[in-house]
């Protein structure tokens, strides 16, 4: 039987991975939701910073709604990997605001597919895809040891005006939105 913290955080996962489409092409993706719940988000610029306190907002809005047993988070309670990508999904939605259409959804999973983790279903865990090959693109991703131009990253740019290795992650994403909207 599962204990409460333990009950606390799938709902909380759960509700994450609702705020962002929990299935897509009608696969589930829960045991990926979950493995990057239990990835911490590290930065390695200073201002990037900023993307983790997003996710940490999300905490706060969960639990000014919910009763929170805050044993789910960890003992670091630092932002996971899953909490800054649905953050950062939430923020490309907010800077294309349309009031018609919230687009949440749409960025995340085109962040997922740049990075390569699109298809990593709950069906094909430990046949296609594992916690080593997921921690293995987190680690480049935030490490930030993809191309120049943002290839391999989240945000890869046809014209690139300076090493996306070195830009913080809210620039980036400004520049792939720019582009993409252009």
């Amino acid at each position: 039987m599962l204990q409460n913290a333990e009950l606390e955080r799938l709902k909380y996962v759960r509700w994450l991975a609702d705020k962002v489409g929990a299935s897509y092409f009608g696969q589930s993706f829960s045991r990926l939701f979950s493995c990057m719940f239990d990835i911490p988000f590290i930065w390695v610029i200073d201002k990037d910073i900023n993307r983790a306190e997003d996710g940490n907002r999300l905490r706060t809005d969960y639990a000014s709604n919910n009763t929170v047993n805050w044993d789910i988070f960890g003992p670091n309670n630092g932002c996971t990997f899953l909490e800054f990508m649905v953050s950062i999904s939430m923020r490309a939605n907010d800077i294309l605001y349309d009031p018609e259409e919230d687009r949440t959804s749409m960025f995340f999973w085109e962040f997922m597919q740049n990075i390569g983790i699109d298809t990593f279903d709950d069906e094909g865990y430990g046949r296609r895809w594992d916690m080593f090959t997921l921690n293995q693109i987190v680690s480049r991703v935030l490490n930030r040891q993809f191309e120049p131009d943002g290839r391999g990253g989240l945000f890869p740019l046809t014209k690139v005006r300076e090493d996306q290795r070195k830009t913080e992650i809210w620039y980036q994403l400004q520049a792939y939105l720019r582009e993409k909207s252009a």
